[in-house]
């Protein structure tokens, strides 16, 4: 078990951050090439420097002090440098948020195991994944709990092994079950393929099928596509029917 402190701390200062990650944020502006040991050297660095809560707050507010200066840094790309280099810290590096806001769970002196610190840091790597930005710390510890139950529910079904298939940690992994069913269910209109079907037509002709081979392995040929998201589509029929289509083109 790991216990978060309150107590006060000298560990972390400005100066320490700026050597971190300053070279990095002038980075991320294009201003300048990436700093000789890269930015995960600095992220990695100021981990080191983060031990209590006190050390937590005080960095994000350096952090938030620092990338004020740049005005052509993204927020999410500021928030997305822990993750990226595979050392995640479990307080926010953004210029937006509210560092007191953010760390008032941790402030209760919450005992947090191995396990909920691995799920944060996977909450923050899928983030980072998918663009995920949440709009402030009450949301964030929100979808974050619900990443969580799905992430278990997930990593269980798949230990069961008596499925005929796997499932996987995806970019609705923050919603709930009623969530996805909300937005996702139910017939939504004509999306672009059903307009773009309906506004164009053309003949199509079969080329010389007289010597085919008894079988083809379509993966070898390059043609095979990742599981497809059918979006706000409202037609999956017609989904269906390009794809049995899509082959006689290959």
């Amino acid at each position: 078990m790991v216990q978060l402190m309150v107590e006060p701390s000298q560990a972390v200062n400005c100066v320490d951050v700026d050597k971190s990650l300053l070279p990095c944020l002038t980075f991320l502006t294009g201003q300048v090439p990436e700093p000789a040991g890269g930015c995960c050297d600095g992220v990695k660095a100021l981990k080191g420097l983060v031990t209590t809560t006190a050390d937590k707050r005080q960095a994000c507010n350096c952090v938030k002090q620092a990338a004020a200066h740049y005005q052509n840094i993204k927020d999410d790309a500021v928030s997305s440098l822990a993750g990226k280099c595979g050392a995640p810290v479990s307080f926010p590096i953004s210029k937006n948020i509210d560092c007191n806001s953010e760390l008032k769970t941790a402030s209760r002196g919450v005992l947090l195991n191995d396990v909920e610190i691995t799920m944060l840091a996977r909450h923050e790597q899928w983030m980072y994944l998918h663009g995920r930005v949440y709009k402030d710390a009450t949301e964030k510890e929100k979808r974050f709990n619900v990443f969580k139950e799905n992430v278990k529910y997930i990593e269980q079904f798949n230990k069961g092994g008596n499925h005929p298939y796997k499932l996987s940690v995806n970019e609705f992994a923050d919603l709930t079950n009623e969530e996805f069913k909300a937005t996702r269910n139910g017939y939504k209109g004509l999306c672009l393929e059903d307009k773009l079907a309906r506004a164009t037509a053309s003949t199509f002709k079969y080329e010389n099928v007289s010597a085919v081979p008894s079988t083809v392995d379509w993966r070898k040929k390059g043609v095979v596509t990742p599981v497809k998201d059918q979006g706000q589509c409202g037609m999956i029929k017609l989904i269906i029917s390009f794809q049995s289509l899509q082959t006689f083109f290959v």
